[in-house]
């Protein structure tokens, strides 16, 4: 790699979403250490780089291949290892942690057959709002300690409701994945549609 293609991929945009992929590990070990707030607060910093690395490299002018494909799978990592260190703690269920990883891993295949196709498929108001809810259930979940002690009724309710919340925003993101499938059928069978 030239200097002139280092200092391209190695910018201010990309450097932030690096930057959300390294807030993962203070974020779950805080977690761990029993501190609901300050994991909490990281773990919604980490995610609010998420919209400024976009507005960054439009704004710069530092738009690149790198960071176009680098963002959406740092997403995926934070999210997905969130919701696994939620299940682990059994604080989501499980089976909602694994459904969310079978679908990123499916929707992840469409586009990569969409862009052997010459296509690329951006992101829409769909996944901007699966990932409002998905991350909404991560913070209510790792605030939920604060609630009451283990056991506790306040503790069970919490539990129940950020239960009822990772199904609900499994369900929602689930349906917007087949409606993703279908704008892009045209893809997964050969023929270039565009996708949405």
């Amino acid at each position: 790699m030239s200097e002139c293609e280092r200092q391209t991929v190695i910018n201010g945009p990309n450097g932030l979403t690096l930057a959300r992929l390294a807030l993962l590990a203070p974020c779950i070990a805080l977690h761990r250490a029993g501190h609901p707030i300050g994991a909490s607060a990281v773990f919604l910093i980490a995610m609010a780089t998420d919209s400024v690395d976009g507005w960054l490299a439009r704004r710069l002018n530092q738009r690149t291949a790198f960071g176009a494909y680098l963002d959406p799978v740092v997403d995926k990592i934070v999210v997905l290892a969130m919701f696994y260190e939620l299940a682990w703690s059994g604080l989501i269920p499980m089976a909602a942690a694994h459904l969310f990883l079978a679908r990123e891993f499916l929707h992840s295949a469409i586009r990569s057959t969409a862009a052997l196709q010459g296509l690329a498929v951006g992101a829409n108001w769909m996944g901007k709002t699966k990932a409002f809810f998905q991350i909404l259930v991560i913070a209510g979940a790792l605030l939920a300690p604060m609630l009451g002690p283990a056991g506790s009724a306040a503790e069970r309710n919490a539990r129940l409701w950020i239960g009822a919340g990772a199904w609900a925003t499994v369900a929602l993101s689930w349906i917007f994945f087949f409606v993703f499938a279908y704008w892009n059928r045209m893809v997964l069978i050969g023929k270039n549609s565009g996708g949405r």
